[in-house]
């Protein structure tokens, strides 16, 4: 049962009802001293708290390096080497490692990784699969693991994960990482690396200085790789003194090779005649012009060469293949020599400009040596007006030469006169001053005779005379 005051009662008792109230709710100084005591206590650990999730490292936006990277204990393979590589994935990002060759405990030295993580589409566990490296049948994984980045906020930490098969994959919680961190599994053996998880914020403090010489170094290979663009044009490669060297048998029979060579840039592409049974051969009076267009050939800026075993009956074998770059052959001539490399799959394309970035390592596929010089096409006009100019020049040379020679026929010819003259005139004045030495005067003659005269036939008798002159004077006795 509950009884209700009417209205009128609680009017006229409204005094004594807040005097009664009132004497309920006085707290004794003590207790009161004790509840604000515990007020400051929740305070202080309430600010505490929000503190401490102030100052707690979180899932920002920033990088993840890894550095020092190494397995160790792999599982060895049957009947084949293990090449191993490493793989770092976070979301749809990945970085792999370079490939070791046939080991099963590698350091990969030199070697860092980044990885900009993106709290928004990725979760903070950086994902490690190691694989054996296999070209012919795929890769194949030896073993993943997991680790959360957050502990690496902002130092740097040593990390040590046991691999596990696919299914069994490790997951390292926050709480359970350490500097040395183990799991209980070793079948597939181990992988180690430093990671540091720094934020975007503090990430491009510390690399100002770094990201504005990336830039400059990006700005100044952009600019460099433009002007060397640009300097592929237009033009003719020539090939000459040609030659193959250490071919090795490509057939069961272990009779030497018939080798020719197929030079090629883009569609374009020169073959040389076939040697016959021979192993080194120089292709000797053999050259080769190829025409290059950097429109047609869509950025390829090598020439490409194969060496061939030619067989009419099961077809020819491929020796090897190498590729140069044109453009150090730029209005020079040089030599080259590569060493051939094998094509492990025709269909890849890829594969194959792989196997042709290193040619100074000798396989034991052989050599090919030629000499080769690219001239653009400018160039070669270029040369052709030089060479125009220059016969121009030796015609009008020839035609000043000509002219010099018949002004010299005339300057001979009037120095001759000139010689007779001067002669002619010697004499002249030799008579003159001969002469001045006669006065004028009389010859008189007397006492004249002849003796022994010659008595010709058919005379019955001489009469002779004899007469004397002097100019026009004559006379006679």
């Amino acid at each position: 049962m509950l009884y209700t005051p009417d209205e009128q009662w609680v009017q006229k008792n409204q005094d004594v009802i807040l005097k009664q109230r009132t004497k309920e709710v006085t707290i004794d100084p003590k207790e009161l001293e004790d509840l604000q005591k515990k007020e400051k206590e929740i305070t202080k650990q309430l600010t505490q708290k929000l503190k401490q999730q102030t100052t707690d490292p979180k899932y920002v936006r920033g990088v993840v390096k890894f550095s020092n990277i190494s397995v160790r204990n792999l599982p060895k393979q049957e009947n084949a080497g293990l090449d191993p590589f490493v793989l770092f994935r976070m979301g749809n990002e990945e970085k792999e490692t370079s490939i070791a060759k046939n080991v099963t405990n590698y350091d990969y030295k030199n070697e860092q990784y980044e990885v900009t993580f993106d709290p928004e589409k990725m979760n903070g566990r950086t994902e490690i699969e190691v694989y054996n490296y296999d070209s012919v049948n795929g890769n194949s994984l030896i073993g993943v693991t997991s680790v959360d980045i957050l502990p690496s906020y902002n130092k740097k930490m040593q990390v040590e994960l046991f691999l596990k098969q696919k299914l069994e994959q490790a997951d390292v919680s926050y709480s359970q990482l350490s500097l040395s961190l183990l799991q209980s599994t070793q079948k597939q053996g181990k992988v180690i690396f430093r990671m540091i998880y720094i934020p975007e914020e503090d990430w491009i403090k510390q690399n100002q200085d770094e990201l504005a010489k990336r830039k400059k170094d990006l700005e100044e290979l952009e600019k460099h790789q433009e002007e060397q663009d640009a300097k592929y044009v237009k033009g003719n490669v020539k090939l000459s003194n040609i030659s193959v060297n250490n071919l090795p048998n490509t057939n069961a029979t272990n009779k030497n090779v018939d080798p020719f060579v197929v030079f090629q840039i883009g569609e374009e592409w020169k073959e040389t005649t076939i040697a016959k049974n021979s192993q080194n051969y120089f292709y000797q009076h053999e050259e080769y012009d190829i025409r290059y267009d950097p429109a047609r050939v869509k950025g390829t800026k090598d020439l490409f060469v194969q060496v061939f075993d030619y067989d009419e009956i099961t077809g020819n074998d491929l020796i090897g293949i190498a590729s140069v770059d044109i453009l150090p052959s730029l209005n020079k001539q040089i030599l080259i020599e590569l060493f051939l490399q094998p094509l492990k799959d025709k269909k890849d394309t890829q594969q194959f400009r792989t196997n042709l970035t290193s040619q100074l390592k000798d396989e034991g596929f052989g050599k090919v040596t030629f000499w080769m010089q690219y001239t653009p096409d400018v160039q070669i006009s270029e040369e052709e007006q030089i060479n125009q100019i220059k016969k121009k020049q030796e015609r009008e040379m020839n035609l000043q030469i000509e002219e010099m020679k018949k002004q010299n026929e005339k300057v001979n010819t009037l120095r001759n006169r000139l010689q007779r003259l001067d002669l002619e005139d010697q004499e002249n004045q030799k008579k003159e001053a001969e002469q001045a030495q006669y006065n004028k005067g009389i010859i008189k003659i007397s006492n004249i005779s002849v003796n022994n005269l010659k008595e010709y036939v058919g005379l019955a008798k001489l009469l002779p005379f004899v007469n004397f002159k002097m100019g026009s004077v004559s006379l006679q006795t």
